[in-house]
Formats: structure tokens, C-alpha cells, sequence
């Protein structure tokens, strides 16, 4: 709102037919337009230039705003090659400019006024945010056969003793036989499953 405020009152009496920036711009391609040489192609209405500045060649259309660089038809503003073109029929690069660049557009975009947008009282102190006790029921088990893992001290199923598991249970392995070469009893998981659900 500022600036917009700021631009209004730095343009109050500017009686130029392009923005100042713009009109900067332009009178920059036109210094360099001297650079450039426009050579008419011969056409009826005497708008076709070839426009050279060697071994650079442009070519430019006055009756249809165009040439082959584009810029032209990219910024609305008449480039250093259109400037040479029209400074060879006499004519002045200010009257080719578009519209948008004029001063009557930038009038009319700063013609509304912006309202001022009153601010939402707030409290100081930190919002609360209350917690979301849907999360604190027990989810439900998508798989009914899956047990829950549990936390806490590990305890062998075979010896229930604390602190070894089946690999060095010595109990298990006096009674199973192994390491010796006496026959070994198949190990029944069905009873070591109870077990597990047991302690």
C-alpha cells in the first residue's frame, strides 16, 4: 500500500505519454538505433527495412509492429532495430509503444485504492492445543493370529530361567542330548508355543 501510495504521488503532474522507466528504456534503444543502418526493401507502403549492423541482419515490419529479433512483440516497447526504421521515415518510437506501457494504463491501475484490512485480536499467551483422544483406544489387530511383542525381560520358555535363549540353554541341551551321540528328541514346538503363552 505504500509504494502504491509513493508511485501515485511521484507521478502527480508527470505529463509524459510513456512511464518514466519505460520512457528510459526507450530512449536507451533509440542511442543505440544509431548503431544500426535501415535499408528499405522496396515494398508498396514503404514499411519493410532490412536493418544492418554488420554482420548482423534484422529484418523489420512497421505496418505489423514486427521484426525477427521479437522483442518488439515480446515487450511492446519499439527495440533499437524499429527505432532505426522509424527514425528513417521520421516518425517517433513513442507512438509505436502498446498501450499497457502508456501512462493512461498505469493511471488507470492506480486509479482503486486499497482498504486497509483490520488485524485479528490475539491473546499473548501460547494457544492451548488440546490433545486428540481418538488415538488413545486399543487398535484393533488387523491379523487375530499375531501376537503383540513384548517389552521387558526375556525369560527361556524351556528352563524359565532369565538371561539365555535356546542356542545356550544348558538344560535344555542335557536333556534334548545333544553333543553327544545318543539319538535326539524331536523338539515339539506345539509345547514350547504353550509355554511362550504361559509366561
Amino acid at each position: 500500500m505504500g509504494i502504491m501510495a509513493r508511485n501515485k504521488k511521484t507521478l502527480v503532474g508527470y505529463s509524459g505519454r510513456l512511464s518514466p522507466t519505460q520512457q528510459n528504456n526507450l530512449e536507451r534503444e533509440k542511442r543505440e538505433s544509431n548503431k544500426w543502418r535501415p535499408l528499405p526493401t522496396g515494398d508498396d507502403a514503404e514499411n519493410v527495412y532490412e536493418v544492418q549492423c554488420l554482420p548482423m541482419k534484422v529484418s523489420v515490419d512497421l505496418g505489423k509492429g514486427t521484426y525477427s529479433c521479437r522483442l518488439w512483440q515480446i515487450t511492446g516497447l519499439p527495440c533499437r532495430h524499429a527505432c532505426a526504421a522509424l527514425a528513417n521515415q521520421n516518425r517517433r518510437p513513442e507512438e509505436y509503444v502498446h498501450n499497457w506501457l502508456t501512462m493512461g494504463a498505469y493511471n488507470a491501475a492506480y486509479q482503486t485504492f486499497m482498504r486497509p484490512v483490520p488485524s485479528q485480536e490475539k491473546p499473548i499467551r501460547r494457544p492451548t492445543t488440546k490433545r486428540d483422544k481418538r488415538n488413545d483406544d486399543p487398535k484393533e489387530k488387523s491379523d487375530p493370529h499375531r501376537t503383540t511383542r513384548r517389552i521387558g525381560t526375556i525369560i527361556y520358555k524351556y528352563c524359565l530361567q532369565a538371561g539365555h535363549n535356546k542356542r545356550s540353554c544348558k538344560k535344555r541341551k542335557e536333556a534334548m542330548g545333544e553333543g553327544s551321540s545318543a539319538p535326539q528328541a524331536p523338539v515339539d514346538d506345539e509345547d514350547e508355543d504353550m509355554l511362550a503363552k504361559i509366561y
